[in-house]
């Protein structure tokens, strides 16, 4: 007869020894992220994976991509439901064993996501109890907004996400002289746009990789704004999507193209300020 295990926050275990302690016959559901067995349902979260997003302490939510054609689409039920006292484990990174988060229940939060005309992914969201501790929502946390190296808490547990409060906050960006807007997406990287007067940059980094992105204009200041208008869309689509504008170009950070407006001759010259 198997031992059942006895269950301590935030300590690792092994996926295997948690679905073998099981007496009874374990069901797999969600391509195996849910486990029902034993008359208890158990969620293992690959939280390197945009599938698993921790959006705040105390909410994490499931998030499926959707083929592109129509026909080869699975029917969506209105929610994803989980049978009460569903219990959580969480995988940082590849190979890591599944930390113990504690117990998810449903939300009527749900809902899809759009790029364009075309649904390109469905939702659901589930709340955690306990909330996470400080330090372990800073090590697991899906994304992140940073302005000049403060966190700016964009993501809320009220209601459904508000798509808005990112933006009016990038917008923000078009009034000041100086700052650094950093974009963190947990697996996906960080996409950053840095200002210091006529000087524009926007670079993205995701483990060795680092790429600058390279923009036509060099003019002053009409091509330092159209610039900056790009750079803050390609921060708004890589926080929504994590992924890139299809119309900047990309090369490799150790090359000697630098992505910026900078005409020192024609500063001079007009008494240029930013």
């Amino acid at each position: 007869m198997t031992r059942a295990i006895e269950l301590e926050l935030y300590q690792p275990y092994a996926r295997s020894r948690i679905l073998n302690s099981l007496e009874s016959a374990v069901a797999l559901k969600w391509s195996g992220d849910l486990a029902i067995g034993g008359g208890t349902a158990y969620v293992f979260a690959s939280l390197t994976t945009e599938r698993w997003q921790f959006l705040t302490p105390d909410m994490i939510r499931r998030e499926v991509q959707l083929p592109g054609d129509p026909v080869k689409r699975p029917k969506w039920k209105v929610t994803l439901s989980i049978p009460r006292g569903t219990f959580l484990f969480g995988q940082p990174r590849l190979r890591d064993p599944f930390l113990f988060l504690g117990e998810i229940v449903p939300t009527r939060n749900h809902g899809s996501r759009s790029l364009g005309q075309i649904v390109s992914a469905r939702w659901d969201d589930y709340l955690l109890k306990p909330r996470l501790p400080r330090q372990m929502w800073a090590q697991l946390r899906f994304r992140c907004l940073y302005m000049d190296e403060r966190i700016v808490p964009v993501d809320s547990w009220v209601g459904r996400p508000d798509p808005n409060r990112f933006i009016e906050t990038i917008e923000r960006v078009r009034g000041r002289r100086r700052v650094v807007a950093k974009v963190y997406r947990r697996g996906g990287g960080t996409l950053t746009y840095t200002k210091q007067q006529a000087t524009r940059t926007l670079v993205y980094e995701s483990g060795a990789t680092s790429r600058r992105a390279i923009l036509p204009y060099r003019s002053w200041p009409k091509g330092a704004a159209a610039d900056e208008q790009t750079a803050l869309e390609a921060l708004i689509v890589f926080w929504s999507y994590g992924i890139f504008l299809p119309s900047i170009r990309w090369r490799k950070d150790r090359e000697t193209t630098r992505f910026e407006n900078h005409r020192p001759a024609l500063l001079r010259t007009h008494g240029a300020r930013p």
